[in-house]
C-alpha cells in the first residue's frame, strides 16, 4: 500500500510519486514543492528571492489568450501563470481540458508581482487501476467500497455510507436513454461526527471534487469570469462536495440564492453560462454534486425533501431539490471510529472499483410511476443497488426517493453473504502488489531537484 509518511502531502501527490514514500530527502522536496504551489505567504518568499524554481500546483481557473497562443491559469497559491500553447497538448482538446483538472508539476519564473511564466509543466494524470478493481469486486463483492475507505464492512455501516457512495455513480437522464451519464446529487443530513467531513476529505482527493462551504463559492468562482474569460471550478473539478448545509446564517442564503440558478441548469443539462456580450462564459459538462450537513436545525415535515426545502426557504430551492436524486435526513447514532481498520485501498485502487461498477450499470426496469424527475432517480437508484447485488422492492425505492422514508429501511436477507468479512493482510497485499514497479521520469527529475 501506499504508505503516507508525511501528513503535510496529500494524497494525490503520493498518487503522482508513487515509489518517492520511501525517501526522506524526496519527501523534504515534495513538501517544499508543495508549499510553493499551494500556500500563498510561501510562494510569495520563495519567489521575492529565487525568482524561479519547481513547484507542484492545481489550477483553479483558466482563460485562453489566442492571440498571444497562451493559457493565463490561476493556481493554488494565488499567483497566475503564464502557460505557453508549446507547453502543452494542444492537439487532443478533450484531453487537455482533463489535463487541466490534474494537478500539475511546473517549472516557472518570475516575470512580474504575482505572475510566473512557465517553461515546463508536467501534468499528474491520476492512475486508475480497474484491473485491480475488478479482482477485488469478484473476490469480494461491495465490501471493497467499505474496507476501501478504512471501514468494516458491516451493514449498518454500508447504510451509512450508501448515500454518499452513491454520490460518486451517473445514472440515466430518463427512462429513454441508454448511457448513464447524468450524476447522482446527493444530500444528507446526519448526526455530528459520523464521518461527513472523513469521507469528503477523501474522495476530494481522490476524485478531483471540491471541499467547500456555501458561501465560499461565488457565481465567478462557479462558473468562470466573463470579463477576462476564467473558467470557474465547474470547468476544472469533476464534483463539488457543499458542507455545512444546515448552516442557514443570512449570508449563506444570499449566497445560496445566487448559486442555485446556475447549479439547477449545471445538474440538469450540464450547462454552465455566464455573462453576456462578445466573450460569454459558456461550456458543457456534468459534474457531481453533494451536500453535507448536521440535522441540528432541520424542521418536521411530511418527507426529507420537503425538510430541506422549508428549511432554506430561498428562490429557487425546490427546483434544486427536485434534481437531487436522494434527500436523506438520517437521526442514526453512529461513530466511525468503532468500525474502523487499520488499512485502506489507495486511491488508484478505489477509482478502479467505481468505474468497474460504472461501466456495469444496466438501466432496471421500475414499475411504480412517479413525476419525471423522481422516477429518472428512482430508475437510477435502483440501477446502481442492483449493480452492487441488492434487489429491493419498488415500493420502498419510491418511498426513499420520494423522501418518505430513510435510506436505513432498506434490509436484504443475509447481508453478511453480501458484505464479506475482509482480513487486513489482504488489503495489505492488493495495495503492495499495486505499487508501480519502475519510477516514473516526473520522480526522479524531483529526486534530482
Amino acid at each position: 500500500m501506499i504508505k503516507i509518511t508525511d501528513p503535510r502531502i496529500p494524497h494525490f501527490v503520493y498518487a503522482m510519486f508513487p515509489r518517492m514514500v520511501r525517501d526522506k530527502e524526496s519527501l523534504k522536496r515534495l513538501d517544499k514543492m508543495m508549499k510553493i504551489g499551494h500556500d500563498n505567504e510561501y510562494a510569495q518568499l520563495f519567489f521575492g528571492f529565487k525568482k524561479e524554481g519547481k513547484f507542484i500546483t492545481k489550477i483553479l481557473n483558466y482563460r485562453v489568450n489566442s492571440d498571444k497562443n497562451v493559457i493565463i491559469a490561476t493556481l493554488a497559491n494565488g499567483f497566475r501563470m503564464i502557460m505557453p500553447f508549446t507547453l502543452l497538448p494542444t492537439d487532443d482538446i478533450d484531453r487537455l481540458i482533463e489535463l487541466l483538472k490534474q494537478p500539475i508539476v511546473v517549472s516557472a519564473k518570475l516575470v512580474k508581482e504575482n505572475l510566473l511564466l512557465a517553461n515546463k509543466v508536467d501534468f499528474g494524470t491520476r492512475k486508475v487501476s480497474t484491473d485491480i478493481a475488478r479482482e477485488i469486486l469478484e473476490q469480494d463483492g461491495i465490501s471493497a467500497l467499505l474496507y476501501g475507505l478504512g471501514l468494516k464492512p458491516k451493514w449498518n455501516v454500508f447504510l451509512m455510507y450508501l448515500p454518499r457512495i452513491l454520490g460518486l455513480f451517473k445514472g440515466y437522464l430518463s427512462r429513454e436513454h441508454e448511457i448513464p451519464i447524468i450524476p447522482l446529487y446527493i444530500t444528507e443530513l446526519s448526526n455530528k461526527g459520523t464521518g461527513k467531513s472523513t469521507f469528503a476529505d477523501r474522495i476530494a482527493q481522490c476524485f478531483n471534487y471540491l471541499y467547500r462551504g456555501i458561501e465560499y463559492l461565488s457565481p465567478t468562482a462557479l462558473v468562470g469570469d466573463a470579463r477576462d474569460g476564467s473558467l470557474g471550478v465547474a470547468a476544472t473539478y469533476d464534483g463539488i462536495i457543499f458542507d455545512e448545509a444546515d448552516k442557514r446564517t443570512f449570508q449563506r442564503k444570499q449566497m445560496f440564492t445566487e448559486l442555485i440558478g446556475f447549479l439547477q441548469t449545471g445538474m440538469e443539462q450540464g450547462h454552465w453560462s455566464r455573462g453576456k456580450g462578445s466573450r460569454p462564459i459558456e461550456y458543457r459538462r456534468y459534474i457531481h454534486l453533494m451536500f453535507f450537513g448536521n440535522n441540528t436545525n432541520i424542521p418536521v415535515a411530511k418527507n426529507s425533501r420537503d425538510a430541506f426545502i422549508q428549511y432554506w426557504g430561498v428562490d429557487g430551492i425546490d427546483a434544486l431539490v427536485d434534481r437531487m436524486t436522494l434527500v436523506e435526513i438520517n437521526y442514526d447514532e453512529f461513530y466511525p471510529d468503532n468500525y474502523a481498520i487499520h488499512a485502506i485501498l489507495p486511491d488508484h485502487i478505489y477509482r478502479g472499483l467505481i468505474q468497474v461498477l460504472q461501466e456495469q450499470i444496466k438501466k432496471s426496469e421500475f414499475s411504480i410511476e412517479l413525476p419525471s424527475r423522481l422516477y429518472r432517480h428512482a430508475l437510477n437508484f435502483k440501477s446502481v443497488l442492483e449493480t452492487m447485488g441488492l434487489v429491493i422492492d419498488d415500493t420502498l425505492v419510491a418511498q426513499i426517493i420520494t423522501g418518505n422514508k430513510s435510506v436505513t429501511m432498506l434490509s436484504v436477507p443475509y447481508p453478511e453473504k453480501i458484505l464479506k468479512e475482509v482480513d487486513e493482510s489482504k488489503i495489505k497485499k492488493y495495495s503492495e502488489e499495486s505499487e508501480v514497479e519502475e519510477e516514473k521520469e516526473l520522480e526522479k527529475e524531483v529526486k534530482n531537484e
